[in-house]
């Protein structure tokens, strides 16, 4: 089992009883529940994104490249991914009361969110 690098694998791997509990950080952030909001997007769209971005720069005869941020615009708190996730799979609901939080991190950026500008135009 290796060490993921992003929220959804923590909460399953939690949920499976493969870690013993969700650390999360930031106990007091101006949130709706004190944790951080990001602008969480499903990897199926993150894969998507990059295919529709390999095509376009591959067919088109312009050799620039311009940064695209993928997202919704719209965020979620850690919590509340748990959460959607205990609607999800029963067994993930066990895991939202074997979560530890942790003091904030140091350098921590409370919102991160997506425009979607780019994609509107």
């Amino acid at each position: 089992m290796g060490v993921p690098n992003n929220l959804m694998p923590y909460i399953q791997q939690v949920a499976l009883g493969q870690r013993e509990a969700l650390s999360v950080y930031g106990t007091d952030y101006n949130t709706r529940d004190g944790t951080a909001v990001r602008d969480y997007i499903h990897v199926v769209d993150l894969a998507d994104g990059h295919t529709k971005a390999l095509t376009h720069l591959f067919g088109s005869e312009k050799t620039f490249c311009k940064p695209i941020n993928l997202g919704t615009g719209v965020g979620s708190t850690v919590l509340e991914m748990v959460h959607v996730r205990c609607r999800d799979c029963s067994s993930a609901c066990r895991s939202t009361q074997r979560r530890v939080r942790r003091a904030c991190r140091r350098v921590s950026l409370i919102r991160m969110l997506s425009s979607t500008q780019t994609a509107c135009s």
